[in-house]
C-alpha cells in the first residue's frame, strides 16, 4: 500500500499571534521495527524550549563550545574580539572532565600558545604604528 504520512503539526491555516504550541520547537517521530518484528513501531518525542545557560550544561557541550570557539578566533572573525581567548581558555579548563590520552589538556595547552601568537602578533601591529 502507499505510505500514509503524518499531518503537518505545526502549520496552521490562519495567521494568528499567540502560539498554540507553547515553547514546543519541534517533534522528532520514527518508525521502527524490533529484530523479530514485521510490524513497525512508531516513537515521537516533542523539544522543549528550554534554554540553559552555558554554565548549566555538561562538561562535553562546554568544551565543544570552546573548541568551536576556538575555530572562530584562529580564523579571526569579525565578531569576536581579539580579548576572547581569555574566555574560550577559561570555558576549556573547566570541562575538562574525562580526559582519556589527554587530548583536551592537549588542547588547553595549543590554545594558549595560539593567544599568546595573538598577543605578540597584536603587539606588533601596534608598535608598526
Amino acid at each position: 500500500g502507499l505510505l500514509q504520512v503524518d499531518t503537518l503539526k505545526y502549520q496552521t491555516k490562519k495567521k494568528s499571534k499567540s502560539n498554540p504550541f507553547g515553547d514546543e520547537l519541534a517533534t522528532i517521530k520514527f518508525r521502527y521495527k524490533d529484530p523479530d518484528s514485521s510490524k513497525s513501531k512508531k516513537w515521537e518525542q516533542p523539544i522543549f524550549d528550554q534554554w540553559k545557560g552555558i554554565s548549566e550544561t555538561n562538561e562535553n557541550v562546554r568544551f565543544s563550545t570552546a573548541v568551536a570557539y576556538a575555530g572562530m578566533l584562529l580564523r579571526k572573525l569579525s565578531t569576536l574580539d581579539s580579548r576572547s581567548y581569555d574566555k574560550m581558555l577559561a570555558l576549556a579548563s573547566t570541562s575538562l572532565g574525562k580526559d582519556e590520552g589527554g587530548y583536551k589538556a592537549e588542547f588547553v595547552e595549543l590554545m594558549k600558545a595560539a593567544s599568546l601568537l595573538r598577543e605578540k602578533e597584536i603587539s606588533s601591529v601596534e608598535a608598526n604604528r
